[in-house]
């Protein structure tokens, strides 16, 4: 094992469960068991101590996260969910935006609504991936391949985290395919830690 591979497990174990945390409480929100006042910023894992701790408030102007909800929660609802360029795109067109392309700001909110097919993208992972633009589409087609290259890298670190995860999992029987969320955090993990590291 490699000392990008122990950061990374190192990076997931401290932060899986609050991840998870995060998923679930966008997911009630969703179905509607928690009013948006409420998950706004009045429950433990709201959306606002999100932005906070993924570090994406700083994106957006002071005031605008109870509107960068509504946006989220509206675009959820339609066919194009996935789509982390097209709601950039939708982004662009008001006042939340600053008139930038905040591709990871909406990779990491689109997250918390489909974490078992979206990876967020930051500087850093971009970075371990030699992705120079700022588009989401094309940093999916480089997971992808990453994982074919990686494939017993990733494995040899969920191996080793695995009854830790377990454990955690015992907590989240309501998220379902959640070892699909587990492989993609650690991709995530080592993705960071690798580009942290060519900085």
């Amino acid at each position: 094992m490699n000392s990008i591979q122990i950061k990374a497990i190192g990076n997931f174990l401290q932060y899986y469960e609050t991840d998870l945390n995060y998923i679930r409480e966008f997911q009630n929100f969703k179905k509607g068991t928690i009013e948006l006042s409420l998950y706004k910023d009045k429950v433990p894992n709201g959306f606002y101590k999100f932005l906070i701790e993924f570090r994406i408030i700083r994106n957006i102007p002071s005031g605008t996260s109870k509107e960068l909800l509504i946006e989220t929660q509206n675009w959820v609802k339609n066919n194009n969910a996935d789509n982390v360029d097209l709601f950039v795109e939708k982004l662009l067109g008001n006042d939340i935006s600053r008139k930038k392309r905040l591709v990871s700001l909406a990779s990491k909110v689109l997250f918390l609504n489909n974490p078992w097919k979206i990876i967020p993208m930051d500087v850093q992972t971009r970075k371990s991936l030699d992705l120079t633009e700022n588009n989401y589409t094309e940093y999916q087609k480089r997971i992808k391949k990453f994982k074919e290259d990686h494939s017993n890298q990733i494995k040899e670190c969920l191996k080793f985290v695995e009854k830790a995860t377990q454990s955690v999992h015992s907590n989240f029987v309501d998220i379902p395919n959640i070892d699909v969320i587990c492989e993609n955090r650690m991709i995530d993990k080592i993705l960071w830690v690798k580009g942290v590291k060519m900085f």
